[in-house]
């Protein structure tokens, strides 16, 4: 096989040395074309190759960095997960908003069976991207209630329980002007294996935000997680993995949540929503 260095050789060889004779130069020439380079290629003719290539990887380094920096943006800017259906027209839709503990809530619907319950969790999510989404998440149907559970995450990674307990009541604020009549309930942080450490820090937050959502109208306070402590300390068998509840753990959490709820919302509501539940 002739390589393209030796085609360039003989090619410039011969005329170096004066052969002029077309069919012999042809012969010369023919092999190094099929080789895809001509007799008077150089290094220098893959430069725009190179350069072409250059460009495109720049490109795609300039979008793929600004995607990363878009991205944050674009999550934060779009509703909350589980859009409401039409079906919530007798407002007894509860929206349970917050980090993964709400997102992993799969028996949502079991544990509150008579009400309309939508799972509008986000997995691993700050109070900060919780509120920018919940506040630019519209409805046609109100809520009958809101219930949040956020902050745990923002205390994980070093937020303290009274910074933690600001922000929410910030955001509690908010989303009474958004919805005026609904009651929104808060859940005071649940304990967990993995998290104990820094459960001194999240009962600081319980007690804080229990104190200042008492100004916001119709704003409760819900201290649930009694049922997932065994002999002083988070019992593991209630627990999916350190962090996040298993079936038997969602059910006993619920426990003080529903009946918070419940106590919480009128009578004619409830009897309401119970009938439409058991012909559903």
């Amino acid at each position: 096989m002739i390589a393209l260095h030796d085609c360039r050789a003989c090619v410039d060889r011969a005329t170096v040395d004066g052969l002029d004779d077309p069919s012999a130069k042809l012969k010369l020439t023919v092999p190094c074309q099929r080789l895809g380079m001509s007799s008077r290629q150089t290094p220098n003719d893959r430069t725009p190759r190179l350069i072409k290539l250059l460009v495109g990887l720049g490109v795609f380094v300039a979008v793929l960095t600004g995607w990363n920096y878009l991205r944050p943006w674009v999550v934060d800017h779009i509703p909350l997960p589980d859009s409401v259906a039409a079906s919530d027209a007798r407002r007894c839709g509860i929206w349970f908003i917050g980090s993964s503990s709400i997102a992993k809530w799969r028996t949502l619907d079991r544990d509150f069976p008579d009400w309309q319950v939508h799972r509008r969790g986000i997995d691993g999510a700050r109070i900060s991207q919780i509120a920018a989404r919940a506040l630019r998440t519209n409805s046609e149907v109100a809520p009958a209630a809101l219930l949040f559970y956020v902050g745990e995450n923002d205390i994980a990674f070093g937020a303290s329980g009274i910074a933690t307990a600001q922000k929410v009541a910030r955001l509690v604020g908010e989303m009474r002007v958004k919805w005026p009549s609904a009651p929104i309930f808060v859940i005071s942080m649940k304990p967990s294996p993995e998290r104990w450490p820094q459960r001194n820090e999240q009962l600081r937050y319980d007690n804080a935000i229990a104190r200042l959502i008492r100004v916001v109208n119709n704003a409760i306070f819900i201290n649930a997680g009694r049922y997932l402590i065994r002999n002083g300390r988070p019992d593991s068998t209630l627990y999916a993995d350190t962090i996040h509840l298993n079936t038997e753990g969602y059910a006993l959490w619920s426990i003080d949540i529903r009946e918070a709820v419940n106590r919480s919302m009128s009578l004619r509501r409830i009897a309401s929503c119970q009938n439409t539940a058991q012909s559903s």
